[in-house]
């Protein structure tokens, strides 16, 4: 079989070896060829990867993003005879709007892939707020469009979904936190650090809070793993608040290894964000017995139960800050929550979860 993507992830272009290029290291197998759409980016290259999987890079202007997808989709279904179509939708939903003229036009099968909803269940600005309510309206017409909608938690995404007259049987629940459970495992080795962040650097991941939590914490030490826009702001507030020894930023980390090794050398890894998918880098840590705190946002609090395999915190530095003071005081219990996190993680192994994502497509596709 044959698949068409519409992704928003173009870092495998940018050789880029993240979670997309991890993911198609296995997801490849099944599938004959699959062609991917990714937005543009000034190092983005058009590829082959995996000998089977092809990049192609859009316009450098966005505005013309759906044209371009409906006219370069439109060729390579003349070239391939692609089985079915796939598109990661979002404000301002450029994916899902070219998926649904190509799939009139073909007559292929369309999913829409809701990761989550940007500025559920808490927005940070009024740009989410819009964005939030934009979504609203969008999805009362796509859905009946759409072959299924992709979710990848069990209940804060599809609960909202439904709220929007998104009828149950069109959700189809295929979580992405593939876990690699060989790379990422428990390691004794020294802590370095009280608590760990993992993620891109913007708003929306709660990171004053954590700055916050530790400068009210003296002697906890915070790493801090990722890039973004916030990263010059995030160092202008260290070095105002005389946080320069107690606070470390890694950058980027190319691979696994490095984010396994900085995950086995805290003592915690939080997640403050105010929406999310996944998050997946929480089964990472997980997955090395490290314990997890983390609002309740996308998986979280399907998998999670407090202060027994994790920690859910509300959205504010105070809830982070007393939970990361509990969880270091209390060294014997956070073993016992690191553990039983451990085993939550295996039920997350990659190559499992990978397979039941593909094969759902592909009987998706055979039911047109």
């Amino acid at each position: 079989m044959k698949l068409l993507s519409i992704a928003g992830d173009a870092s495998c272009a940018r050789e880029r070896k993240g979670p997309h290029y991890h993911l198609l290291e296995e997801f490849h197998r099944y599938w004959k060829r699959i062609d991917i759409l990714v937005p543009y980016h000034p190092e983005a290259k058009e590829k082959r990867l995996f000998d089977r999987v092809h990049f192609h890079i859009a316009p450098q202007n966005k505005w013309d993003r759906t044209r371009w997808i409906k006219e370069k989709g439109a060729e390579l279904i003349r070239e391939q005879h692609h089985d079915i179509i796939a598109a990661h939708d979002y404000p301002p939903f450029l994916h899902g709007k070219g998926a649904r003229a190509l799939s009139k036009e073909t007559g292929i099968p369309h999913i829409l892939e809701i990761y989550h909803i940007e500025g559920y269940p808490k927005a940070v600005n009024c740009n989410e707020h819009l964005r939030c309510f934009l979504t609203s309206c969008y999805i009362k017409k796509a859905w009946q469009e759409a072959k299924a909608i992709r979710v990848i938690n069990k209940t804060q995404v599809p609960q909202w979904l439904i709220k929007q007259g998104v009828p149950k049987e069109k959700l189809k629940l295929l979580y992405s936190s593939y876990t690699d459970c060989d790379t990422f495992l428990p390691k004794d080795c020294e802590k370095k650090y009280d608590v760990l962040f993992i993620g891109r650097l913007v708003t929306n991941k709660g990171l004053f809070d954590l700055l916050q939590a530790v400068r009210k914490l003296p002697d906890v030490k915070a790493c801090i793993v990722g890039v973004g826009p916030l990263e010059a702001t995030l160092k202008k507030f260290v070095k105002k608040h005389h946080l320069q020894d107690r606070v470390y930023f890694t950058g980027w980390l190319e691979t696994n290894k490095e984010l396994a090794e900085h995950i086995n050398a805290s003592r915690s890894l939080v997640c403050c964000s105010r929406s999310e998918g996944g998050p997946r880098t929480t089964l990472e840590a997980m997955a090395c017995a490290v314990p997890v705190i983390s609002t309740a946002v996308g998986t979280m609090p399907d998998i999670i139960l407090h202060r027994k395999n994790g920690l859910l915190i509300d959205f504010d530095a105070h809830s982070l800050q007393r939970e990361l003071a509990w969880l270091l005081a209390h060294p014997k219990e956070a073993k016992k929550i690191g553990l039983k996190g451990r085993d939550v993680a295996l039920t997350f192994e990659r190559k499992k979860l990978i397979k039941e994502y593909a094969l759902a497509y592909q009987q998706l596709a055979e039911h047109k």
